[in-house]
């Protein structure tokens, strides 16, 4: 079986094998001819290390350090689309290319002390790679035993060891504890499908054992109770939100927040696995979700921030949306919400949900959109869920919608472009300028990626970042 950890998280999916319907053979051998020259660009890891050197030099990077192990943003994230590539095309010679990623990251992590487990940009996300590329196990045997011994043993002592302690009302939860990037959640959704390795798929039952218990928690603030997800300042490492919120807050995010964090819970619920309080929890946190909505023009939304003057006084502070991207918006909390009423086989609660998304989705020129085509913050991303709905309702609308949104991705493709694509640089939630990026989550990997999973049988394409 392959890889299946991103499936119906968001992205996270199941493919038709037909276009649909206005879709010609030309439109789809055109997407396929895009993930072609996105791969061919990108073939040698040192050129794409140099040309990303460069647009650091030049501006054009979001830091000045690459994250070379990141699954997000980085080498790893890279080899996961080639990986891909492989498994869809077998022929072409992509397994080199593979290979060559892969003892890149692997120079890497033995030059370097890499204590990141997490699944979006440490060791969990190099692991679900090599998983990927190793066709059922039958490669890399040596690489992904010694991730998968590496894995098993500092997840207990990193996260599972922690429990007790954050069980303490008093003692606030760090969100990188249990979150979809950097936490908990990231780590249950790969362990939940290696069913190859009895090791993990354990482990992904203790690992959703933990999260119900530290998120079931109520904890006290000056005397105040609040959930589990609260965000106390001193877990905060932005100090704009530092000095806005010195009280706390809670995110409302896909990779950071709550709502990533539930989907996996229904993930984990959907795909079999049980743990008490784990259909109660997942109900709370989507009528806590629900509770913070901004109804605007008669549409559902969300800011990715609640503070906690509105949690404990129940009112809207501020009722502007800040941010219209589906990473950090309303569509994306939409589809956690969506797999939430799943879990809990809520039928009528789903059906408001999809009708809610194909009302946003349809809705051209919105005010504060920027039109982008990469996975986090643009069209990729939201191809990605429409098209998901689309195969499990069966609904011409969310085909429609699905197809539109592919021939935007596909107009904004240029050969000349040093990737196929030109994404967005996005610096503290604002758009500055249009960059390079080969990446995952951000750049022309994540697109590319998207559009073999519309277009192809394997499972694998399924991106694993919602998430």
């Amino acid at each position: 079986m392959h890889l299946q950890f991103t499936k119906d998280l968001l992205v996270i999916f199941k493919t038709i094998s037909m276009p649909p319907s206005g879709q010609t053979f030309c439109d789809f051998m055109h997407a396929l001819d895009i993930c072609f020259d996105i791969a061919s660009k990108m073939k040698n890891p040192h050129e794409v290390l140099g040309s990303i050197g460069y647009n650091m030099k030049e501006g054009q990077s979001r830091a000045s350090d690459w994250p070379l192990i990141s699954l997000a943003g980085g080498l790893t994230g890279i080899a996961y689309f080639y990986a891909t590539m492989d498994l869809n095309f077998p022929a072409e010679g992509w397994e080199e290319v593979v290979r060559n990623y892969l003892l890149a990251a692997k120079d890497v992590v033995e030059q370097n002390s890499i204590s990141d487990l997490s699944l979006y940009s440490g060791l969990t996300g190099l692991s679900a790679t090599v998983h990927i590329a190793s066709h059922n196990g039958s490669r890399y045997h040596s690489m992904l035993g010694t991730l998968d011994e590496l894995l098993s043993r500092e997840v207990q002592r990193e996260y599972l060891s922690q429990t007790n302690h954050y069980l303490n009302p008093q003692t606030p939860i760090p969100p990188n504890h249990y979150n979809l990037a950097n936490g908990l959640s990231g780590i249950l959704l790969y362990f939940m499908y290696r069913e190859d390795n009895v090791i993990l798929k354990n482990l992904a039952q203790d690992c959703l054992n933990s999260l119900v218990e530290i998120l079931s928690t109520i904890k006290e603030i000056n005397g105040s109770q609040v959930p589990a997800w609260y965000v106390s300042s001193e877990h905060e490492s932005i100090s704009e939100y530092k000095g806005k919120y010195p009280k706390g807050y809670f995110k409302l995010d896909i990779p950071y927040g709550l709502p990533g964090v539930m989907a996996a819970l229904s993930m984990a619920k959907i795909k079999g696995y049980q743990a008490p309080g784990l259909m109660d929890l997942i109900a709370k946190m989507s009528h806590w979700i629900l509770k913070k909505q901004i109804v605007q023009e008669k549409e559902m939304n969300w800011n990715h921030i609640v503070s906690v003057d509105e949690e404990l006084d129940g009112i809207v502070v501020d009722s502007r949306i800040r941010n219209r991207s589906w990473f950090h918006g309303a569509l994306g909390v939409l589809r956690c919400l969506l797999l939430s009423a799943k879990a809990v086989n809520d039928q009528h609660l789903a059906e408001l949900f999809e009708k809610a998304f194909l009302s946003h989705i349809m809705k051209p020129n919105r005010k504060n959109e920027v039109r982008d085509s990469s996975f986090s913050f643009g069209n990729s991303g939201l191809l990605a869920m429409t098209h998901d709905i689309a195969c499990e309702t069966k609904n011409p609308d969310f085909f429609k919608q699905a197809f539109l949104l592919e021939e935007g991705i596909k107009n904004d493709h240029h050969p000349n472009h040093a990737f196929g694509f030109q994404t967005l640089l996005i610096e503290d939630h604002i758009f500055v300028k249009r960059s390079h990026d080969p990446t995952l989550l951000s750049g022309a990997a994540g697109i590319a990626l998207t559009l073999l999973r519309v277009h192809c049988q394997h499972e694998a394409q399924r991106n694993p970042l919602f998430g």
